[in-house]
């Protein structure tokens, strides 16, 4: 990862402000997915900074923001996929600006996480784009796994290692600088409250403590867009409660977050 990437990042975050209120915007359906938006309520100086921080991007890549939103992290227009005869996914279509968290609703099967992978580059797209910061998914994935952070429905973590040394290979994966690395290591320690079992090995942890260091670790290189597919699942209400915590803060911090 290059310092100017670094930086953009860092940018973002530092510039955005706390989330006053969250209603919900939109609510529309899309074939068996349905799209609920939620908005904090932002001020004007946090979409422009997104804008700048998209526009350094491009440059430093050689790209271009295309996004169809003027403030868009994620686009996705008429994204479909199919398995043989099975259609899983026709025309899903959604924007996600930063610090929105948007929820792709649906019974099992429906094609939630058919679509974050392919969102996210795990999966090809077979019709339709999708964009992250302006970067088409299917041309440039190198340049969107950069801007992205993902936790999958299993915990990516090593049980083995403590979530700090987790954390630590995480940032060694993404080849941050070591300073850099053990800073953001001890910020994201301290703003997702992981201080009481950041030593322990993960073996130790209850399923709500591994669920949120899974989240953590996609954050490490400070990506403006997070996809968390079925966060929640298999948690007691209380851990619920502490990884919703954890999604507010995101988005408090401008974030664009796909459920």
């Amino acid at each position: 990862m290059s310092d100017a990437t670094t930086a953009a990042r860092a940018n973002l975050v530092s510039s955005t402000s706390t989330v006053m209120a969250w209603p919900v915007a939109e609510h529309s359906s899309y074939g068996s997915i349905s799209v609920l938006s939620a908005f904090p309520i932002w001020p004007k100086s946090g979409m422009d900074t997104m804008s700048v921080t998209l526009d350094m991007t491009s440059k430093m890549y050689g790209g271009s923001v295309t996004t169809r939103g003027s403030n868009s992290v994620i686009a996705v227009q008429n994204l479909r996929k199919s398995f043989g005869s099975v259609e899983a996914v026709k025309d899903v279509s959604f924007d996600v600006e930063p610090g929105q968290v948007l929820g792709l609703l649906g019974p099992n099967g429906a094609g939630k996480t058919t679509t974050i992978n392919m969102v996210s580059t795990l999966l090809r797209i077979d019709g339709g784009e999708a964009t992250v910061g302006g970067f088409d998914v299917r041309t440039q994935p190198e340049v969107v796994r950069q801007l992205i952070g993902l936790a999958g429905q299993s915990a990516a973590v090593d049980e083995k290692l403590t979530a700090r040394e987790n954390l630590e290979l995480f940032g060694r994966l993404y080849k941050i600088p070591r300073g850099e690395r053990r800073r953001r290591i001890e910020e994201l320690i301290e703003q997702f409250d992981l201080g009481a079992f950041a030593d322990r090995p993960a073996s130790t942890y209850s399923g709500g403590e591994r669920r949120r260091l899974d989240v953590v670790a996609a954050l490490v290189a400070g990506p403006p867009a997070v996809f968390l597919d079925e966060p929640t699942t298999g948690l007691d209400p209380r851990s619920r409660s502490e990884l919703w915590d954890t999604v507010r803060s995101l988005a408090s911090n401008g974030v664009a977050i796909v459920l």
